[in-house]
């Protein structure tokens, strides 16, 4: 008898889109405030709020100047916790991230909140910082949802379709003319799946 797949909320929307890929969406409990791919996603309760205003215009200066105070004035993320829908909701598993302290709910406040949880909720923190760590990636978010198979299969074909790309422009004439872009309020990381970070979140060294 096969182990039913573990209800699964998600605070990050790479990791929102993982799931779906691996045909979880049903298994989704909440997803954060910016979850809005694959269209599904938007309709299942949101469990994150920034704690900027979204319903006023910012500029980009105010975002910078907003996160800054919040990080310097001793507060450990961005971001709010709902942590009277996660007790309601009590998944069993939760999928975050420690890299970045600005792009989403904070990992201290994930642990803290999970304490009080009344169960065993398992914490993954998916931290990948190349294109082979995000397929890696997959294969965790699989092996922790009982869907090691599928997901390893989803991460071979994304890693073909890399190397496709990878094997075209290499023998493509001249060198590639590459445009980089970032953004002062935020910018994307390195996902193809993925979510949002402030520039503040580049970490010395």
């Amino acid at each position: 008898m096969s182990t039913p797949s573990p209800t699964i909320c998600s605070l990050l929307p790479s990791a929102t889109e993982i799931v779906f890929a691996l045909g979880l969406g049903d298994r989704l409990a909440a997803v954060t405030h910016e979850c809005d791919f694959p269209p599904e996603a938007a309709l299942l309760p949101v469990i994150t709020r920034s704690t900027l205003d979204s319903h006023e215009p910012h500029s980009s200066r105010e975002i910078h100047t907003h996160i800054t105070a919040a990080l310097h004035g001793g507060g450990s993320s961005i971001y709010l916790l709902d942590q009277e829908l996660l007790h309601r909701l009590a998944p069993d598993l939760i999928l975050t991230q420690e890299l970045c302290d600005v792009c989403a709910v904070s990992y201290e406040t994930v642990q803290q909140a999970v304490r009080r949880l009344n169960g065993h909720a398992m914490i993954l923190s998916l931290e990948p910082t190349t294109l082979l760590g995000i397929f890696d990636t997959i294969r965790q978010v699989g092996e922790a949802t009982g869907t090691g198979a599928r997901a390893a299969s989803l991460a071979r074909e994304l890693e073909e379709q890399a190397d496709a790309i990878e094997a075209q422009m290499g023998t493509a004439s001249g060198r590639p003319r590459v445009f980089a872009m970032e953004w002062l309020g935020s910018t994307v990381h390195g996902w193809p799946l993925g979510p949002r970070a402030h520039p503040s979140c580049r970490r010395p060294g």
